[in-house]
């Protein structure tokens, strides 16, 4: 889904960035939520549907 040679970073309790330079972005997701409840895929999905 994201763009290739995006640097990223996930961290503990879905705090997660990610910097798209093909897309002149910059995403940043910073939760509080353990377990996993796949909040920063469905995210991404929703902002690269966006750029379509």
């Amino acid at each position: 889904m994201v763009s290739p040679g995006v640097l990223s970073w996930g961290g503990m309790a879905n705090t997660d960035y990610i910097i798209d330079y093909q897309e002149d972005m910059i995403i940043l997701l910073y939760t509080n939520r353990i377990p996993d409840t796949l909040v920063w895929e469905k995210f991404l999905n929703t902002v690269y549907q966006a750029l379509e």
